[in-house]
């Protein structure tokens, strides 16, 4: 039962992920209206473009080829930017692909522990950091 659980999990996560793209499409849209209207400038429509590819590009097969061949994923939390451990702020994190997890603060490297079983290190940084969150000193804060 657990594992149909964690699949349908899986599926919500990917449902929001794309609810999320189609809105950033059409809020895109609506800023390349208001430029033709002369009431945004090119470079807000620019950094919205840049905004909406940042978002995509972890889910393209460009970038999940890249991950897999270099065996790790390493980045900074978008969404919790000011996380914590062990009362230090988290600059990046660290997954590989057998699901060991570790984070860089300014005292360096600490291993914080291994994925949940529903993620696999090639999802999003911050909602594997969900997975373990109040584990092993994190605190994730937005």
């Amino acid at each position: 039962m657990s594992e149909l659980t964690n699949e349908i999990e899986a599926l919500e996560v990917k449902a929001g992920q794309f609810d999320s793209l189609i809105d950033r499409i059409m809020d895109l849209g609506l800023y390349v209206k208001d430029l033709d209207d002369g009431q945004f400038s090119e470079k807000g429509v620019i950094n919205r473009l840049k905004q909406l590819i940042e978002f995509c590009e972890p889910q393209s097969r460009a970038w999940i080829e890249n991950i897999e061949k270099q065996g790790y994923q390493e980045g900074a939390l978008k969404k919790y930017t000011n996380s914590e451990f062990n009362s230090e702020l988290i600059l990046t994190v660290k997954v590989t692909s057998e699901g060991g997890l570790s984070v860089n603060t300014k005292s360096g490297e600490h291993w914080v522990g291994n994925i949940s079983d529903q993620n696999s290190y090639l999802d999003g940084l911050d909602t594997i950091m969900c997975s373990l969150e109040y584990e092993n000193g994190v605190e994730l804060n937005k």
